[in-house]
């Protein structure tokens, strides 16, 4: 077995029981908008757990250890789109590699950032159609 699959296989030994009894529902993608940015939101686990605790899964996988920047960007959308994606979801990172489960870390720094990131797509965009007209 090639050692970045045996990485992830050791990784997923070490996280799959944290989600002991979780129901894996059907995947479905949110939305976040700011200005006349809309992002899709498509995540890649919904899970409902038998004590109604209810998560949105997020798998990073790849050999590099995700940025800080990257995982709360992450969280911070999956949070933003719950009601799109499912209604009182905790958002949550998972670092498979690494066996991590990071769940969200309020931060105050986030929004207007993202919100600001929106902005200057929204002012490419701008220009991109007035260079076009």
């Amino acid at each position: 077995m090639r050692a970045s699959y045996r990485e992830c296989a050791e990784g997923w030994e070490q996280i799959v029981p944290a989600f002991h009894g979780a129901v894996v529902e059907r995947r479905h993608t949110g939305v976040w908008s700011a200005r006349r940015i809309t992002v899709n939101v498509t995540l890649h686990l919904r899970l409902s757990y038998p004590d109604g605790r209810r998560e949105l899964v997020w798998i990073h996988a790849r050999a590099e250890k995700p940025d800080p920047l990257e995982i709360d960007a992450v969280l911070w959308l999956l949070e933003q789109a719950a009601d799109d994606l499912l209604q009182n979801a905790e958002p949550v990172f998972v670092d498979v590699r690494r066996a991590r489960l990071i769940r969200l870390r309020p931060s105050r720094a986030t929004t207007p950032w993202m919100e600001a990131e929106a902005a200057g797509f929204a002012e490419l965009l701008d220009q991109f159609a007035t260079s076009a007209a």
